[in-house]
C-alpha cells in the first residue's frame, strides 16, 4: 500500500463528511507520519483496524527509519492489541456512562458496572441490561472495560469502549502498572488538525456523548511560529471550544469527527 492510499483509508474514518472530504481532496498525503499516526490512534474506529494501519505505516517508513515517537506508539499498541486476545484466568470488568446534557457537564463518578469471564459475555451482560430497562440508546455510548489477570490484579489494560454504529467496539487502551496509568504515547500538540471552514462560518459541534449540540462561529489563526489554531465561539459569545488539539473535551472524541456546517437538518 502506498502512502496516499494509507492516508485515504485513515481519512475514511473521519466522521464529519465535510472534514473527511477536505482531507481526501485537499490534504491528500501532505501530512507527516506523526500526524497520520495521531489520526489513526485517536480515530473513531476499532483497535484491530488501527493496528493494521500502524503496521502499514511502519512497513512504508521502514522499521529502521521510524522516529522514536512512532516506535513508542507502535509497540504500545502492539502490546495492547495482543493483550486483548489473551484470555487465560482473566475477568472483564467495566462500565458505561450516561450521556451528558452539554459540553459543560462532567462524567458522573458512578457508572453502570458489568462483568464477564470473556469479552463476549461482558457485552452480552450490557445488552441484557439495556433490554431490561426503559432507556434511550444515546445514554450509553461510551464506557471502559478492564481486562484483569486474576493472578496480578494491579497490572491490567483498560480498554476504551464506544458504541459505533450500534456495536460496542474497542478503540484503544491504556496500560496500568500497580494501578497507575502508564502513558507511553506522546500527548497531542496544537495545530495538528486542519478544517475546511472559514472564519465566520456557522457550525454545530456534537459528539455522541452530548445530548445537546453546541452551536457557534468558527475562527482560526496562525501564530508567529506558524502554528494553526482553530476555535468555535458560541453564538452568545460566552463560551469557546478549542478545536486545535487532538482531543475534544470529551473522553477521546476528537474534534474533527463531530463538527459540521449548520444546515436545515441541524
Amino acid at each position: 500500500m502506498n502512502y496516499l492510499n494509507l492516508c485515504n483509508e485513515v481519512y475514511s474514518h473521519i466522521q464529519s463528511t465535510e472534514v473527511q472530504n477536505y482531507y481526501i481532496n485537499e490534504i491528500k498525503d501532505n501530512i507527516t507520519y506523526e500526524q497520520l499516526m495521531f489520526l489513526i490512534r485517536n480515530g473513531f474506529y476499532s483497535l484491530k483496524e488501527k493496528f493494521n494501519h500502524y503496521k502499514e505505516l511502519v512497513k512504508y517508513i521502514g522499521i529502521d527509519n521510524i522516529s522514536e515517537s512512532i516506535a513508542n506508539d507502535y509497540y504500545e499498541l502492539l502490546y495492547i492489541e495482543h493483550d486483548f486476545y489473551t484470555s487465560d484466568n482473566v475477568i472483564y470488568a467495566g462500565g458505561l456512562y450516561e450521556a451528558l446534557n452539554s459540553y459543560h457537564d462532567k462524567l458522573s463518578a458512578n457508572s453502570n458496572l458489568f462483568y464477564g469471564k470473556t469479552f463476549e459475555e461482558f457485552i452480552s451482560n450490557i445488552l441484557s441490561f439495556k433490554n431490561s430497562i426503559d432507556y434511550i440508546d444515546e445514554y450509553f455510548v461510551y464506557g471502559y472495560v478492564d481486562k484483569v489477570n486474576l493472578d496480578c490484579t494491579k497490572n491490567f489494560v483498560r480498554y476504551a469502549l464506544y458504541n459505533i454504529n450500534g456495536i460496542y467496539t474497542i478503540t484503544d487502551g491504556t496500560i496500568y502498572e500497580n494501578n497507575n496509568a502508564k502513558y507511553i504515547t506522546e500527548f497531542p500538540y496544537p495545530g495538528i488538525y486542519r478544517y475546511p471552514f472559514k472564519t465566520g462560518d456557522k457550525l454545530v459541534y456534537k459528539t455522541p456523548l452530548m445530548l445537546n449540540p453546541f452551536y457557534g462561529e468558527f475562527n482560526s489563526e496562525i501564530d508567529g511560529n506558524g502554528t494553526y489554531y482553530a476555535f468555535l465561539k458560541s453564538n452568545n459569545g460566552d463560551d469557546m471550544i478549542n478545536l486545535s488539539s487532538m482531543f475534544s473535551i470529551f473522553e477521546g472524541y476528537q474534534s474533527i469527527d463531530w463538527i459540521n456546517k449548520i444546515n436545515r437538518r441541524n
